[in-house]
């Protein structure tokens, strides 16, 4: 009988408790009260006081114990059992005592107190009618027992019971009809809702009552009594520990707040057969829970094409913008599988190397053009290879994964959506490639027989026609702005979108692709190690938004290139200590580095602060491509790092070279003073921070007062000369000389300044010497007074002479060969 109350409705439930105090003041006070006026004269008072003490006690039971009563049947029926006993008690004194007529009056209000306190168990109607019979049942035995005439009385008692069990009955079957009615349409309404409702208790057991959308998703016809863990997570015992653990820690509180927190922390989805559901949880007090199932397949199934949609279309638009690149870049990567191939018996490691550089920059060249497979695909055949030691196992690997083949399921798409020509029509820029390639084969064969002179006048020509080739170098750079955004959104970061600032009118040849596209690396250090997420910045009082630039120009016949970003900056401590634990680096090493030295230990090969893969980042060989292209072009390189505040990177790419042909004395010079001019420019605008108004060739000076002097010598024998006008020597003294300094040693040291910028000058242009003058070196400066080197500098065979007007001045430097003794 315990807890049987928890099967009625709840505004049952609420009646029997109201009930229960009404018939407790009525049948345990005020009856009792009447009986013990009524009978004092008849029923000894000692007998009759302790007769009304105990229903006194009964009325305090039933009034302390009422939120008990209210849940636990067992109690109500207890209590109201005693009543009964001590009314059948009060029957027996009234017969012992007092004339028939007491009896029967007795017999009378036994019977109507019985009835009014089994009226309250409205909706137990088995329970009432039980009460009622064991009541009536009593009187009679009692009368019986004592020899009484019982009939009148029992057909009096049989009609007030029987008015009573017909009345209590009509009014349970009405409830208990309406009950179903209500619940039938309930349950109409759940099974026409398309969502699984399931209810279970402390232990687990799914109850009775489940809509016919459950039956569908379990695939079971019969639910109620099953664990509902298994139910839901019989394929994921993690899913289905944590559930286990969540309900028992609910069961366990007694606050509700923490009972809805700890029914959030559950799994909110699953897959259930071959279906995925979204699982929601509701509290139904007294540790009964209900779950909703809804069966999100179809919804999930179209999300993720939309997505692939979505996906597609960025990949579209990404090649279409630039089918010339995507074209040579189609062509270059289906080149390099077939390369794969011819390779497969080498254990070298130096072309094993060149193969997972190349792969990882195709990597990051594919994440761009937004390809659907083959960039994830690439990332999964880098992780499998990244712990294979020898070089057969590197190569096999590759060639199972069968990079052509992925790549030809995005080629699919992109012909499906833009016409098989598109990937097949020829490349070109403005005229057919192949035609300014005859143009130029026949300038080269027509030069051969040409006298010297003309020769020189044909190379103009010629350097025109090759320039046709060029391609726009901002043209070039542009694809890394939408890289940056895609970067931004995949890394969760905040990151203002990149601004390329340059001439647009710069074109440059193809030779210079390899190292463009190879800065991909770079953009991608950037924004994953050097950009700090929004938190950080915001603590290091740096706008949440981070920046990333890009600018070039060409200067001198030198094209320079600067990235920078306003993130933290490279940590050198991190990098030498990675440096030492891959054994890269010894310590000892290390201690000689200046800091730039270290920041340049980025561009080592396997050198990757990040522990793990990702598109991104991680494999360590990113950097190192940009260094090989450097190389390759003979270009150097500088890095300025700021730590909190940032990193910059500068690249100097000599244009004019070719690698492959001695140049002449002539060519020489040139040389030397384009990289010298780019040094001076340099100077003039960072440490001076001079306006440049001009700089134009001149043919002639005249040295008529003091001037800086450097020897060359070695692969090139000539001089470097330097002269400052007086303004711009005074400028100088003032920016250059700390103003604490006494006037003799202003005096000496402004002397000597001249000499000093010049030997600064040439050092720093030194590196950046075309190869066949690497071996060139240089004397120490000298401040001359000597005039007579004007008849020895117009009578020099190759000079070069440049004026520089400042805002504060004027410089002129000249270089010329030394005449040969």
């Amino acid at each position: 009988m315990k807890n049987c109350l928890i099967h009625y409705p709840s505004e049952l439930i609420s009646k029997f408790s109201k009930g229960n105090v009404s018939g407790a003041i009525t049948g345990n006070i005020l009856v009792p009260l009447i009986i013990v006026f009524s009978f004092n004269n008849i029923i000894p008072a000692a007998q009759l006081y302790i007769w009304f003490a105990l229903h006194v006690s009964v009325f305090l039971a039933r009034i302390i114990f009422r939120k008990k009563i209210s849940s636990h049947l067992y109690v109500y029926s207890s209590l109201i059992s005693f009543s009964s006993v001590l009314y059948a008690l009060f029957a027996w004194m009234s017969f012992t005592y007092g004339d028939d007529i007491y009896l029967l009056l007795a017999g009378m209000i036994v019977a109507s107190v019985a009835a009014a306190s089994m009226i309250s168990l409205v909706s137990i109607f088995h329970i009432f009618v039980l009460f009622v019979t064991i009541q009536m049942v009593g009187l009679i035995v009692v009368f019986l027992l004592n020899g009484q005439n019982i009939f009148y009385l029992s057909v009096l008692l049989v009609v007030v019971f029987l008015f009573f069990i017909l009345l209590n009955g009509y009014k349970q079957f009405s409830i208990l009809k309406e009950e179903i009615k209500l619940k039938k349409q309930v349950h109409d309404l759940l099974d026409n809702a398309g969502q699984g409702f399931l209810s279970f208790d402390e232990n687990l057991k799914c109850q009775s009552s489940y809509s016919q959308e459950c039956k569908r998703i379990f695939g079971i016809e019969d639910i109620e009594g099953l664990d509902i863990s298994n139910l839901l997570f019989s394929g994921n015992s993690l899913n289905g520990e944590i559930f286990i653990d969540g309900i028992s820690r609910a069961c366990a509180s007694e606050d509700e707040d923490i009972k809805e927190m700890f029914l959030s922390l559950l799994p909110k989805e699953e897959i259930i057969g071959d279906k995925s559901i979204k699982i929601e949880y509701k509290n139904l007090k007294k540790n009964r829970y209900m779950v909703i199932l809804s069966d999100i397949t179809n919804t999930k199934g179209l999300t993720s094409k939309l997505e692939n949609q979505y996906q597609i279309q960025k990949m579209i638009v990404a090649i279409a913008s630039d089918k010339n690149d995507f074209i040579e870049l189609k062509d270059d990567f289906e080149q390099f599988t077939n390369n794969i191939s011819n390779v497969s018996n080498t254990n070298s490691l130096t072309i094993i190397r060149d193969i997972l550089r190349e792969l990882h920059t195709f990597k990051g060249i594919f994440a761009q053009k937004e390809m659907l497979h083959i960039t994830a695909y690439i990332l999964e055949v880098e992780k499998k290879i990244r712990n294979l030691c020898a070089g057969e196992d590197i190569i096999s690997t590759l060639i199972k994964a069968d990079l052509h083949s992925v790549f030809e399921e995005d080629l699919t798409i992109i012909r499906s959506i833009l016409g098989d020509g598109f990937l097949t029509s020829p490349k070109s820029i403005n005229v057919d490639i192949d035609s300014i390639d005859d143009i130029e084969s026949s300038l080269i064969a027509l030069k051969k027989t040409l006298s010297a002179n003309e020769q020189k006048n044909l190379n103009n020509t010629l350097t025109k026609v090759q320039r046709l080739k060029h391609e726009s170098l901002k043209h070039m750079l542009n694809p890394f702005v939408s890289h940056i955004k895609q970067l931004s959104s995949a890394l969760e970061k905040e990151i203002y979108p990149l601004e390329i600032k340059g001439d647009e009118k710069i074109k440059i040849d193809s030779k210079f692709k390899p190292f463009i596209k190879s800065l991909v690396h770079l953009f991608n250090n950037c924004a994953d190690h050097g950009i700090e997420d929004i938190e950080t910045r915001a603590m290091l009082n740096k706008d949440e938004v981070g920046t990333i630039k890009c600018s070039f120009e060409i200067v001198s016949n030198m094209l320079i290139i600067q990235i920078s970003d306003d993130g933290g900056g490279i940590d050198t401590k991190e990098l030498s200590l990675t440096a030492i634990n891959k054994a890269l680096k010894t310590k000892e090493e290390l201690e000689l580095m200046s800091q730039e030295d270290k920041c340049k230990l980025i561009f080592t090969d396997k050198l990757s602060t990040k522990e793990d893969i990702s598109m991104v980042s991680g494999v360590g060989i990113g950097m190192g491509v940009i260094k090989e292209n450097l190389e390759k072009l003979d270009a150097k390189y500088t890095i300025e790092n700021i730590p909190q505040s940032g990193v910059t990177f500068t690249f100097y790419i000599p244009l004019n070279i070719n690698r492959d042909e001695d140049i002449s004395n002539e060519k020489k010079i040139e040389n030397i003073c384009d990289n010298i001019l780019t040094q001076i420019e340099v100077f003039l605008k960072n440490s001076l921070k001079l306006e440049i108004k001009s700089i134009k060739q001149i043919t002639d000076v005249s040295i008529d007062k003091s001037y800086a002097q450097i020897d060359l010598y070695d692969t090139f024998d000539g001089n470097v000369i330097m002269l400052f006008s007086d303004e711009i020597i005074e400028f100088m003294s003032s920016a250059l000389i700390p103003k604490n300094f006494d006037k003799t040693d202003i005096a000496w040291m402004s002397k000597e300044l001249p000499s000093e910028v010049l030997n600064t000058i040439v050092g720093l242009s030194l590196q950046y010497f075309d190869k066949s003058l690497k071996d060139v070196k240089m004397t120490p400066p000298l401040y001359l007074d000597n005039t007579d080197l004007t008849k020895a500098l117009k009578d020099a065979k190759n000079k070069f002479i440049q004026e520089i007007e400042t805002s504060s001045g004027k410089i002129v430097y000249i270089v010329f060969e030394k005449e040969k003794p």
